[in-house]
């Protein structure tokens, strides 16, 4: 499978799964590599993990938190009981051995949103919104309290 995107994030201890990630657990910067369906974790140990993911998927953004997987829009096999559209953009992925997880946008509609940028060192993500010309900060908060592995508020 060709490689999609490739980015040097944070990794989380396996061990910590039961709780959100926190700056203790960290492994240190791992290579995240995106292909359509899956992505790939090299740790620093050497070891790899292979990620399946629910939906086809089309870019990876590092963040302080792990990294955001954008998926692909188009891909009609991402949840066949809601409509593509309606879905998150974005699944989180902070551990090698987590299920992805939708992204939440703290009661907000993504449609017409486009990420922008993200960076390693803070955990903020930059929007822009088409339909009103605006730019949008948000920052990635774990979550897991309301089902969602992380949203961004």
């Amino acid at each position: 499978t060709p490689v999609l995107s490739a980015t040097f994030a944070p990794c989380f201890s396996l061990s910590a799964v039961s709780r959100a990630p926190s700056a203790s657990d960290e492994h240190g910067m791992c290579l995240w590599v995106l292909g359509e369906e899956s992505v790939s974790v090299f740790m620093p140990s050497g070891e790899v993990h292979h990620v399946a993911l629910p939906c086809k998927a089309c870019m990876l953004w590092p963040t302080a938190l792990g990294v955001l997987v954008e998926i692909l829009r188009t891909d009609a096999r991402a949840n066949s009981s809601r409509a593509v559209d309606e879905l998150p953009p974005f699944l989180w992925l902070s551990r090698p051995l987590d299920e992805p997880a939708f992204v939440s946008a703290d009661g907000h509609a993504w449609c017409g949103k486009t990420l922008l940028t993200s960076r390693v060192g803070e955990p903020f993500v930059l929007t822009h919104e088409d339909e009103h010309s605006a730019h949008a900060i948000w920052m990635l908060m774990s979550d897991p309290s309301d089902g969602m592995a992380a949203s961004l508020r």
